[in-house]
């Protein structure tokens, strides 16, 4: 596995497995994707699926119902991940 292709098997059977009003907690952001690209782009699919999610560590928080959102794509760009 290099640095730019992570393999998260665990991520993926969790991701399947998840249905709307779900919601996915995460310890830290950076254990959903590569960069801030990749961190979004799961959070914008999970919002699509009605299914939310929240880092504990960041603090971080989306209904999963469009509420929350936006706070969420600002705190993943001011956090750098």
């Amino acid at each position: 596995m290099t640095g730019s292709q992570m393999n998260r098997p665990q991520l993926g059977a969790a991701l399947e497995y998840l249905r709307q009003g779900d919601t996915l907690v995460l310890w830290k952001m950076d254990r959903a994707g590569r960069n801030t690209r990749g961190v979004l782009k799961l959070v914008e699919d999970l919002t699509r699926r009605g299914i939310g999610l929240r880092s504990i560590t960041e603090q971080i928080s989306s209904t999963g119902h469009g509420k929350g959102h936006p706070d969420c794509h600002a705190r993943l760009r001011d956090s750098g991940t």
